[in-house]
């Protein structure tokens, strides 16, 4: 296993780096630290004598290769570069592995040395300053205390938003973050009991934004979910994450200490960078670390928390009921989006008969999702119902009322009916007022002539 994790060592560093992306670099760099100085491994030195030139190397020579980097990477000429280092890089893996295997019988003597706790204590604090201070050091040496006084006073905006380098993020302090996080504060404060609504931070953003560019996501599930939760769910989040963190870190003292230090690195590595994008959300970044989590915490712990513990059945019954109960929701909302799609999918294809049934048998599972209402209201319009296009729309806008899309829709869906849609527009617009389709709607429809609502109706994207 030591062997097999030096060779892909190099590998994983070559490939975090073509992200470019300066928030995992440098969390997981700490990340990897925090283990050093909490498992205190006795195997590290000959660990690191393995791989780090072998991965200083492969982060070298894959930093150099200017053209993988650029705005078109898959030219002839980039293609080429890109074998020339994947080859390099593989010879760093082997070279890595074979150091591993080479330095191994150094590993019994290592295993052997006993060393006090005060020494070991020492050993973790010295390490901890040299990258405190490498950390000041570094700050200082690229001026990056000025850099972001001047981005935030606006004076000098992130050149990664207008360079064509990928590599010139890794030297940016961009913040580009924070509208994204300003935005989830003000709506925090507007409503810091109960929140804005689960998964309404798209709606905020269209709503505040101070630019075009659309986004879904708050970039931080702390501030995100306080926008969006409220006091209850932020203290939700936070009660979870601490809870698993302590809980690990309760299990570090004992002879598998370095197991524990690692998952309680990983662990907190997650957890911050969850602070600073929205990576969280996919399930093969976070199912993985809770999963480990769980099996730390299900490992012996101090007595105390050893001290209750329920029978093996009652332990799979009280699994079973809590999985049967927290399925029944998120089980009824899938067949429902299946349909959905499947209507979605017709109504692309101009069949609007198959799109309504479809719309139909969702809304028969999940009768409170405003989309399957949008498509009977734009299929009822496209065929000439107009009392009922305008009904459909009106249901879809009354379970989203924030949403501009749907009075969007119901603007265009009155105005095919011969009915006044400016309201419904103006409506749209001030809940994205950026929005050139909303702006569009608005001027168009800035008449009082139905024979025109409907021409520009027929015009105008849906």
């Amino acid at each position: 296993m030591r062997i097999i994790a030096a060779a892909f060592l190099p590998l994983l560093a070559a490939t975090l780096l073509f992200t470019f992306s300066r928030g995992p670099i440098a969390i997981g760099a700490l990340g990897l630290l925090l283990y050093i100085v909490l498992g205190r491994p006795k195997l590290a030195p000959t660990g690191l004598l393995a791989t780090a030139p072998t991965t200083f190397v492969a982060l070298v020579v894959a930093y150099n290769a200017e053209l993988l980097s650029s705005a078109d990477p898959t030219t002839a000429a980039a293609a080429a570069q890109g074998h020339r280092v994947a080859l390099t890089v593989a010879a760093c893996a082997f070279v890595a592995a074979a150091l591993r295997a080479a330095l191994i019988p150094l590993d019994v003597g290592l295993e052997r040395v006993r060393f006090s706790q005060a020494a070991r204590r020492s050993a973790g604090g010295l390490v901890a300053t040299g990258a405190i201070l490498g950390v000041l050091l570094l700050a200082t040496l690229t001026d990056i205390p000025d850099r972001l006084r001047a981005q935030l006073r606006g004076d000098a905006p992130s050149k990664v938003l207008y360079s064509t380098d990928q590599r010139d993020r890794l030297g940016d302090v961009g913040i580009q973050r924070l509208d994204h996080w300003g935005i989830a504060l003000r709506a925090f404060r507007d409503a810091p009991l109960i929140g804005n609504g689960a998964g309404t931070y798209a709606l905020l953003w269209e709503r505040s934004r101070q630019s075009a560019d659309p986004s879904v996501d708050g970039h931080s599930l702390y501030f995100e979910s306080m926008g969006e939760l409220g006091i209850v769910g932020a203290a939700l989040v936070l009660i979870t994450i601490v809870s698993l963190l302590a809980g690990i870190a309760l299990r570090i003292r004992g002879p598998n200490r370095a197991m524990f230090a690692a998952v309680l690195a990983l662990y907190a590595t997650w957890a911050a960078h969850a602070g600073l994008d929205w990576d969280w959300e996919l399930p093969a970044v976070t199912l993985p670390v809770l999963a480990l989590g769980a099996a730390a915490l299900a490992t012996g712990g101090p007595a105390t928390i050893r001290a209750f513990q329920p029978a093996v059945m009652t332990r799979i019954a009280a699994v079973l009921c809590v999985a049967g109960l927290l399925l029944i929701l998120p089980a009824r909302i899938a067949l429902s989006q299946v349909r959905f799609d499947s209507g979605q999918r017709a109504y692309e294809r101009g069949d609007c008969v198959t799109a309504s049934e479809s719309a139909r048998r969702s809304i028969a599972v999940l009768a409170n999702r405003p989309e399957p209402f949008a498509i009977l209201g734009r299929c009822d319009a496209r065929r000439g119902r107009a009392d009922s296009g305008v009904r459909r729309m009106r249901s879809a806008v009354e379970r989203d009322p924030d949403n501009w899309h749907y009075r969007y829709g119901l603007a265009l869906v009155r105005a095919r009916a011969g009915l006044d849609p400016r309201q419904a527009a103006q409506e749209a617009l001030q809940r994205n007022p950026r929005s050139a389709r909303a702006q569009d709607a608005v001027r168009q429809f800035r008449t009082a002539d139905p024979a025109r609502w409907r021409r520009v109706a027929k015009a105008l994207p849906r």
